[in-house]
């Protein structure tokens, strides 16, 4: 295993490019876009990568028979981590290579003891099945994320957790807000941007939550990105019922789903 150093991640491209699952977040830290990590067995010419992405996810792709990267991939995976990482993995020979590893020691119910197999869904955008949802009038207005915005809304879907700082955001993505009375309650961001297609994250403040509000932030900002020839890409685990759902309602239909390894 081979931490990558970055001015050498324009060799991760090709292959990356084979990946038919959503990979804009391993993208993102090929290009760049982001502080993450890449392993690989090669320095100079790697055939299986390993990206992590500062959020927490991760994507295994490449060739399935190193034994020494494989060595180290399998004691990495089975061992303690002081925070979850949320990994998918492509092509799917290595799912099966995973069942054969840790069938004794993953779950389908949460457990810090075991890895948590969940279910990754991608979703394709349907213009057509698309309208927008206005706020109530009067104390509720929407406006374009700014530095003060992207630097002091908390939660753990945030702009400040997929971009590196505020001046990035504004200058290579986007969002919006929704106030209530003058304060920030809910966003709806650009969590990956590359054209022609901008991946949506989405957060609420606590206290605002169950008021159907993200639905009316998020589809201001899929009307920007229509109007603006963006496609909008959304992607979520399965079991997060609320985001599984609310992307239907914005015009998305699930388009296939993977196993997604929470470690």
């Amino acid at each position: 295993m081979i931490l990558l150093e970055k001015n050498k991640y324009f060799l991760c491209e090709k292959a990356l490019e084979s990946v038919q699952i959503n990979h804009f977040f391993a993208m993102s830290v090929i290009r760049n876009h982001v502080n993450g990590q890449v392993f690989v067995n090669h320095a100079d010419n790697p055939e299986v990568f390993y990206v992590k992405h500062p959020y927490g996810m991760s994507l295994l792709f490449g060739k399935t028979d190193d034994e020494n990267f494989n060595n180290w991939l399998k004691k990495y995976i089975s061992g303690e981590k002081t925070n979850h990482e949320y990994l998918q993995a492509s092509p799917d020979s290595w799912d099966e290579i995973f069942q054969v590893w840790f069938s004794n020691i993953w779950s389908e119910t949460e457990n810090k003891q075991k890895i948590w197999l969940q279910t990754r869904a991608n979703f394709e955008f349907l213009p057509n099945e698309f309208h927008k949802y206005f706020p109530e009038t009067g104390n509720r207005e929407i406006v374009k994320i700014d530095k003060e915005i992207f630097e002091s809304f908390e939660g753990s879907v945030v702009p400040n957790v997929f971009w590196n700082n505020a001046e990035d955001f504004l200058q290579k993505g986007l969002g919006f807000c929704l106030k209530v009375k003058g304060k920030p309650a809910s966003i709806a961001f650009s969590s990956f941007v590359h054209e022609p297609y901008f991946e949506i994250g989405i957060e609420t403040a606590e206290e605002f939550r169950g008021n159907g509000l993200a639905k009316i932030v998020c589809s201001e900002l899929i009307d920007f990105l229509q109007n603006n020839r963006f496609i909008p890409v959304w992607s979520c685990r399965k079991g997060n019922s609320q985001s599984y759902y609310l992307a239907q309602k914005l015009g998305f239909k699930p388009s296939f789903e993977i196993p997604y390894y929470i470690l």
